[in-house]
């Protein structure tokens, strides 16, 4: 795995799990201080917790293939709330043309095929 992967990966989580902890109520995402604590310290335990699963586990190519069934199923919750935001949270002055519509409803298709391709194999 590239280094600049993993860096990406580590800074993009740490900060989608500091969101997801404080949507749970575990700290107040507004107060700075909190929110920085927190990425800071999943920032940490991601990478070790990779490290020791990958000196743990000994199977690069079974951990890839799980890590790519997870985002897999992760991409079934970003169709979800792409779809629940346009459709239903979406203010009646931003409403978007038809074209942009059409797009949305290309890529939902696009992004459950590969997904069921993924999982069938």
């Amino acid at each position: 795995m590239l280094y600049s992967t993993m860096f990406v990966a580590c800074a993009s989580t740490s900060r989608m799990f500091a969101d997801a902890f404080s949507q749970c109520g575990w700290f107040d995402y507004r107060d700075s201080e909190s929110r920085a604590r927190w990425i800071g310290w999943i920032a940490w335990i991601l990478p070790t917790c990779w490290a020791i699963l990958f000196t743990s586990f000994r199977a690069p190519v079974a951990m890839i293939t799980i890590g790519g069934i997870a985002i897999t199923l992760t991409l079934g919750l970003v169709i979800y709330a792409a779809y629940d935001f346009r459709y239903r949270r979406l203010d009646p002055r931003l409403r978007p043309g038809r074209l942009y519509d059409a797009w949305l409803w290309v890529s939902f298709v696009a992004i459950a095929a590969v997904g069921v391709r993924v999982l069938w194999e």
